[in-house]
C-alpha cells in the first residue's frame, strides 16, 4: 500500500513574456501552496525594453530551481527548454497571469497520483477577464474517451499534471506549430496506449483571458489551420469534421 504522507517531487514550469505586473500573482500562487516539495522553473523573454518581468524575476531569483532568458523561439521552445530542466516526479505548468484556484491544489495532486495507478492528471478550468478578475468562461473537462477525440475534444492544457516518465515518453513539443502545438502534444498524449488518466470534476486553476490563440483574428485563422494539419498529421479521420466539433464545443463554456 502507498505511503499517503509521501510528497511527492513537483515541478512547476512557469513560461513569461511581458508580463509585469501579472507575473507576481502568479509566483505568490505557486509559493503560497501548502505543499513544499516543490522546484519552479521559469523561462522569459524579453520584447518590451520599458515591462519590469526582467528585473521582477531577478529579485526573486533565489526561489526558482532555474531561471533561463529565452532569446528565440515560441512558447513551446520555452516549455522544451523548461522541460528539459525538471527534476521532479510530477511536472506542471502555471504560465503569467493564471493562478491555481485555492493553496490546497499541489497537495491534492499528490495524494491522487499516490492513490492511484496514474500518470496523467487534468481537471477543469476558469477562464477570468484580466481588469476585473471575473470569471468569462468555464471549462468542464469530462472524462476521457478515445471516442471524443475525433469530436475534437481536448483536455485544458493548464490542467495538466502529469509523470516525468509519461513526459520522457511523448517527447518535445512540436515548435512549428506556433499556436497549436499543446493541442498536437495532448493529441499525442491520449492516443498513447501508455497514458493512465484520472479526471478530477474541480477547478484547479484560474486563467486569464487574452492569450495567444486568441488574440486576434489573425491568430484565430492561423490557430484553425494548424489544429487541421495536426489533426491530419496525427491520422484522425475526417479532419474538417474534427475541426468543427472542436470549435463548436467551446460555444457552451460561456454558459
Amino acid at each position: 500500500m502507498k505511503n499517503m504522507d509521501r510528497h511527492l517531487k513537483i515541478s512547476i514550469i512557469v513560461c513569461v513574456k511581458n508580463s509585469y505586473p501579472e507575473i507576481i500573482n502568479t509566483l505568490d500562487s505557486i509559493i503560497n501552496q501548502n505543499y513544499k516539495n516543490l522546484e519552479i522553473i521559469v523561462c522569459y523573454k524579453k520584447v518590451n525594453l520599458n515591462d519590469k518581468t526582467e528585473n521582477y524575476l531577478h529579485s526573486k531569483k533565489k526561489l526558482f530551481k532555474h531561471l533561463i532568458k529565452q532569446k528565440k523561439g515560441n512558447i513551446y521552445t520555452a516549455l522544451n527548454k523548461c522541460l528539459a530542466k525538471t527534476t521532479g516526479h510530477i511536472l506542471g505548468m502555471l504560465h503569467a497571469g493564471d493562478t491555481f484556484a485555492n493553496n490546497k491544489i499541489l497537495q491534492k495532486i499528490n495524494r491522487i497520483f499516490l492513490k492511484n495507478e496514474i500518470n496523467l492528471f487534468y481537471a477543469d478550468i476558469l477562464y477570468i477577464k484580466k481588469e476585473n478578475k471575473n470569471i468569462i468562461r468555464k471549462w468542464k473537462s469530462g472524462k476521457f474517451n478515445h471516442d471524443k477525440i475525433k469530436f475534437g475534444w481536448m483536455f485544458p492544457h493548464t490542467s495538466m499534471f502529469m509523470l516525468k516518465e509519461l513526459c520522457n515518453y511523448i517527447g518535445k513539443y512540436n515548435e512549428k506549430y506556433s499556436i497549436s502545438a499543446d493541442y498536437d502534444y495532448i493529441i499525442r498524449i491520449m492516443k498513447n496506449i501508455k497514458t493512465k488518466f484520472y479526471y478530477l470534476p474541480k477547478y484547479v486553476v484560474k486563467m486569464e483571458t487574452g492569450g495567444i490563440s486568441n488574440k486576434n483574428l489573425k491568430n484565430v485563422l492561423i490557430k484553425m489551420k494548424q489544429d487541421y494539419f495536426i489533426i491530419k498529421k496525427n491520422k484522425i479521420q475526417f479532419p474538417l469534421s474534427v475541426l468543427f466539433f472542436k470549435n463548436l464545443s467551446k460555444i457552451k463554456q460561456f454558459f
